[in-house]
């Protein structure tokens, strides 16, 4: 029985030294696009899953504009995920996204310059069973 409470115990010190290295990265992220001169237009976080995506409340998105959509999951390394934009119709629109890895977290960034005045929402699907945190941020320049 101690065993086993000593497994349990040094398991939930991992995963909230994990949760605390993903808090961190969110700090570390948003100071790195503060120095670059972004504006945080929105930050959304929360729990993911296969049967509850990620999704930001409306966001405006004005003409000529130049914004980046960072997605991160914590410890989603080698889960599979996408990245769409819900318009005003509700019509799920795919991006054209590119992911890479830093810091052992695998990451999804979308760059665009919004070519009309447009309102509508971003939106992560995951394609697995288990529940992971993340994150969806919305800069301008």
């Amino acid at each position: 029985m101690i065993l086993f409470l000593s497994i349990l115990f040094i398991s939930n010190v991992l995963v909230y030294s994990q949760t605390e290295n993903f808090k961190q990265l969110t700090k570390k992220t948003l100071q790195s696009y503060s120095d670059r001169g972004y504006i945080l237009v929105q930050h959304t976080s929360g729990e993911i899953s296969l049967s509850e995506p990620l999704v930001t409340p409306k966001v405006d998105l004005y003409y000529n504009t130049y914004y980046v959509v960072l997605v991160q999951l914590d410890g989603c390394l080698y889960c599979s995920y996408q990245l769409f934009f819900v318009d005003e119709e509700n019509n799920l629109i795919p991006v054209d996204y590119d992911e890479f890895v830093e810091d052992g977290l695998k990451q999804t960034i979308y760059k665009f310059t919004c070519d009309s005045n447009k309102v509508g929402k971003f939106v992560v699907l995951l394609d697995s069973d288990l529940a992971y945190h993340g994150n969806i941020y919305i800069f301008k320049k």
